[in-house]
């Protein structure tokens, strides 16, 4: 693996004159020189620079912009990869996550892979020079590895006030579907403006006022947290950072390379120290963000760091250019790499031959223009802007004009006039992926992404989930010969073959993996098993999903006997499981039922839930 440097040179030669606003510290900072200043990040999923301080229309922001007019709002923000996990473990260690083995999403969950030798997730460097860190707020992680060392040391906000100077990271998962409304400031659909590869239909209408909504509920949360900072007497001492993880999650957003997925917003405001209402347009990447808080913090950024200081006294020239990468997202295998300029972004699609609609459950269930505007190209209904996004095939190359064509939406790569551009991106783009790796190979082979592009198998076709050795305890089970399914109510089951029968086939190899039901929010699973002839019964024994992924274990479970299938009443069992690998068995009061009626919640966010098998515990009367 190239070192840091290497690709920090690469983009320093390859930079404009220095020319930025040159934005350090006031005088206000040398007054405090032997005071070490306290950090908070204020982090947002799935966020879009849709606040008012970016002059987006219809929203109601007040604490993101008051942070700006405090203090500096960027302009040209962008994480170095579009989905959680691949953002949160290079922002976290300052490298992109081709450089560390983490660029497949959710991959080497469980297995023990390490970060490169010498590499650490940057808040042990904060920890070794005195900060104490916490992680107040919600505690995701989404590492695409694991550590030795401990990150944290408290998910207490209030360990922070008797512990300076520190860093602490607070989260919101808010604009991560689903969408809130926000009863205060709700936004009419009738007065958004879409962007012109979504159809003007009331679907996508509603669906991007939700998001707008959303954006209002997550601006008075962060209004919470600043204040409690206000009360708690830290806010003149503390450095904050609002950002998002990556970009909206909308269709063309999301997952993908266009400004949509990697474009955040970033205001950040050090009272006294940095100049109120200053608005910059430099690039920054969110890599820039572990080395940057080192270096206020008083801490030399280690060598392999690839983000370059931006802000402050040791501001490094601002880049001509930033670097995005795409790979693996949930099961969908993909690789696209891009170059976005203040002007001009270049994409190169590494698998061209695929659409861009490639199966994907998560948004399937979860984006409702995405089904939208499958039906309307159906139907020939759909605008050429629009009908980008349906094709069967990409461009193995793409450039956009984004100040001319800030929606990306028409591809300039084949214009004879923009060739010099499309060959300077092209050879920058070539030059940075060699840099990834010191003898010459990009470390996300084909061999590699085939590996690791199976390890989540959400949506694709059912792969072993059991080990072969584990089974049910066979003492007092029922005999399930004869047992059918009268009724799901589950969204993506049928399509990935990990049908509800599989709980009960007597092989752990296969599972039952729900993704999710519209009509319920607390229990969001269910089934009903016809047992075949009545059956005198007194537990239930349950083998969790065994694969790698480990995701959508049961955890909680209601359970409710009928003679006809049609009158319920009340539970026989209400409860909870461990969170393990190992069958579990809750028992209840003996019954005689033919029908049982299985209300299910996840033990992983409430959408998915898996079974590997299931069985009834008889009487024994």
């Amino acid at each position: 693996m190239a070192t840091g440097s290497t690709r920090r040179e690469f983009v320093s030669t390859m930079a404009a004159a220095t020319g930025g606003l040159g934005l350090g510290l006031t005088a206000g900072a040398q007054e405090s020189a032997g005071k070490r200043p306290n950090i908070l990040w204020i982090i947002s999923e799935d966020t879009g620079p849709e606040f008012g301080c970016y002059d987006y229309p219809l929203v109601h922001t007040p604490n993101v912009d008051g942070i700006a007019e405090q203090g500096v709002c960027f302009t040209s923000a962008f994480t170095a990869t579009p989905v959680c996990s691949t953002s949160r473990s290079s922002f976290m260690t300052g490298m992109y996550a081709t450089s560390i083995g983490a660029h497949n999403h959710r991959s080497h969950r469980g297995d023990g892979f390490k970060l490169p030798e010498g590499v650490h997730v940057f808040t042990k460097y904060l920890r070794d020079a005195g900060y104490f860190t916490a992680l107040p707020g919600g505690r995701k992680t989404d590492w695409n590895f694991a550590v030795d060392e401990k990150p944290y040391d408290s998910f207490k906000w209030d360990d922070l006030k008797d512990n300076q100077p520190f860093f602490a990271q607070y989260q919101f998962s808010e604009t991560h579907r689903k969408f809130k409304r926000c009863l205060d400031h709700p936004v009419d659909p009738a007065k958004v403006g879409l962007p012109p590869y979504y159809p003007d239909h009331p679907v996508a209408r509603q669906d991007w006022a939700m998001y707008l909504e959303t954006v209002n509920v997550l601006d008075q949360k962060i209004g919470e947290v600043l204040a409690r900072l206000e009360e708690d007497g830290l806010a003149d001492n503390t450095i904050v950072f609002y950002f998002g993880d990556h970009g909206r999650a909308h269709v063309r957003g999301k997952q993908w390379l266009y400004d949509g997925g990697i474009r955040i917003p970033l205001v950040i405001k050090w009272p006294d120290r940095l100049k109120p209402g200053t608005v910059r347009d430099d690039l920054v990447s969110a890599i820039d963000f572990a080395p940057t808080c080192l270096k206020l913090a008083g801490v030399e950024p280690p060598a392999h760091m690839q983000g370059r200081v931006f802000l402050g006294d040791d501001e490094a020239p601002s880049p001509e250019m930033v670097f995005a990468t795409r790979d693996r997202c949930d099961e969908t295998v993909d690789r696209i790499r891009c170059v976005r300029t203040k002007r001009y972004k270049y994409i190169r699609n590494f698998m061209p031959e695929r659409p861009y609609t490639q199966k994907n459950a998560y948004k399937e269930r979860a984006y409702p223009m995405l089904a939208l505007m499958r039906e309307l190209h159906a139907e020939g209904k759909l605008t050429p802007e629009q009908q980008l996004f349906m094709a069967e095939t990409r461009p193995a190359e793409e450039l956009f004009d984004v100040q001319a064509d800030p929606w990306e939406v028409k591809n300039l790569a084949g214009s004879p006039e923009h060739q010099d551009e499309l060959k300077r991106l092209r050879a920058a783009l070539d030059k940075w992926i060699v840099d990834t790796d010191d003898k010459g190979r990009t470390p996300e082979s084909k061999t590699a992404l085939d590996k690791a592009g199976g390890r989540k198998q959400s949506g694709g076709k059912t792969k072993p989930t059991g080990e072969p050795g584990k089974r049910l305890a066979p003492t007092g089970l029922l005999d399930r010969q004869g047992w059918r399914v009268a009724f799901v109510d589950s969204a993506e089951t049928a399509k990935m073959d990990q049908k509800p029968e599989k709980m009960f086939d007597g092989n752990p190899m296969t599972c039952w993996h729900t993704e999710w039901s519209g009509k319920r929010s607390g229990f969001p699973h269910e089934v009903c098993l016809d047992l075949g002839a009545e059956k005198r019964i007194c537990g239930l024994r349950y083998l969790p999903r065994q694969d790698r992924a480990r995701n959508g274990r049961i955890r909680a479970c209601e359970v409710y006997v009928s003679a006809d299938g049609k009158a319920w009443g009340n539970p026989v069992l209400s409860g909870e499981f461990k969170a393990s690998t190992d069958e579990q068995e809750m028992r209840f009061g003996a019954v005689a039922t033919r029908y049982l009626r299985l209300l299910l919640k996840s033990g992983h966010d409430g959408d998915i839930a898996a079974i590997s098998e299931l069985n009834l515990v008889e009487t024994g009367e």
